[in-house]
């Protein structure tokens, strides 16, 4: 049988007067602010927020006067926990909340009585300084940083997806372009000169020098030729060789992907089934639960800056993230280890990060180097101290 046609009386059977299924074009950005602007000047942040899902449904993003609006509805309806639900789903989203945004949260938890929220939120809007909009450093590409950096209060952002392909990046005005992941710190050092004339603070180096640091095996001929094998994990070249359980590794990877603790030769070659060549690193376990990332400010070889983190975890032999936290706490980091570092890093120029546990006699037994911003200063860092070595950066550089 052919397929039901209604004919054109029939169509009145499809017709919602409450809302145009038939006709989605009504329903755009600019529709939707006047339903927004409706909701927040009654002060209904129900509806309002309940707006913000209806716009996703018809595959329209919320932007930050969207979600203004929505702020503004929990101020006057009083609406405090919401409001904070709602800053917190912008940063989610990776859309900066103007202090502004952060006032309507502030004055929407006072009215509904939540002085707990307010105080959290008044300390998030003073940590974001005096002008959190400004554009001064930016982390490149965008990896979901963008509240921990912003709460540094000296401009720094992570909101360009620039991973080191495609396009170079435009600078909206004078702004260090500073790299979050490897990949983006060399396409950095490779492009200096092209991104310099789109209006970019760089500090960088040969990018030969870059590749090497983050590259563990690389990283491991350099230690050879440098006489400091004995300041890294042993290593083994041949799954037969390997004293289990041990480590295998990428040669080149971030944030622990892909690293495993294996027992067996037979376990890490079902992990490796092609073999070590330059692609998989295997070395020894370094057990002890405490472990040390330093974050170094690096000009021609010469450490300008640093700041030490001293993790403790749950266990003696882990891979991280897979493991509990106990404790952190920043630590000092001695002029024998910067000596060290100093050794690795000749002819570098940039931000990097040392990871490294000590041994029993007190060794340092350094896993990896990152040329890049690492973790450790975006989240783990107290601000203050984040923002002193940002700001040593531009004073001393540009």
């Amino acid at each position: 049988s052919s397929a039901y046609a209604p004919e054109a009386d029939d169509l009145d059977y499809w017709q919602y007067p409450e809302y145009d299924f038939l006709n989605y074009e009504a329903w755009d950005m600019d529709g939707y602010l006047a339903l927004l602007q409706d909701a927040s000047a009654g002060g209904d942040w129900q509806h309002a927020s309940s707006l913000l899902e209806e716009m996703r449904s018809h595959g329209l993003q919320p932007d930050v006067p969207c979600y203004s609006l929505v702020l503004q509805a929990c101020r006057r309806g009083g609406g405090g926990s919401k409001a904070s639900e709602v800053l917190e789903e912008m940063w989610k989203k990776e859309l900066l909340p103007t202090p502004s945004c952060y006032g309507d949260a502030i004055a929407a938890c006072h009215e509904e009585g939540r002085e707990d929220l307010v105080g959290q939120l008044q300390s998030e809007l003073r940590s974001m300084g005096p002008a959190p909009q400004a554009q001064r450093f930016q982390l490149v590409p965008k990896i979901g940083w963008g509240k921990e950096v912003a709460m540094m209060g000296c401009g720094a952002h992570n909101s360009i997806p620039w991973d080191g392909k495609g396009p170079l990046p435009f600078a909206s005005g004078p702004c260090w372009l500073i790299p979050s992941q490897d990949e983006a710190a060399v396409a950095i050092a490779e492009n200096a000169a092209a991104l310099r004339e789109r209006g970019w603070k760089l500090l960088t180096c040969d990018p030969k020098i870059v590749d090497v640091l983050r590259n563990k095996g690389k990283l491991r001929g350099l230690a050879s030729d440098l006489g400091l094998l004995h300041l890294l994990p042993q290593h083994f070249e041949f799954f037969s060789d390997a004293k289990y359980p041990c480590i295998l590794k990428p040669a080149i990877g971030t944030f622990g992907k892909n690293t495993y603790i294996v027992e067996s030769k037979e376990q890490a070659m079902r992990l490796a089934p092609d073999g070590l060549e330059e692609h998989w690193i295997l070395q020894e376990l370094i057990r002890g639960e405490n472990e040390f990332s330093t974050t170094l400010l690096v000009m021609d070889g010469k450490i300008k800056d640093w700041a030490g983190m001293k993790y403790q975890y749950s266990m003696e032999a882990y891979v991280w993230p897979h493991v509990r936290l106990i404790d952190q706490e920043l630590c000092s980091v001695p002029e024998e280890h910067r000596e060290i570092m100093e050794e690795f890093l000749v002819g570098f120029s940039g931000i990097c990060n040392f990871n490294f546990k000590l041994r029993e006699d007190g060794s340092m037994c350094i896993f990896e180097v990152n040329p890049r911003v690492g973790g450790d200063l975006s989240f783990d860092i107290p601000k203050p101290r984040a923002r002193a070595l940002l700001e040593k950066m531009d004073a001393m550089f540009s």
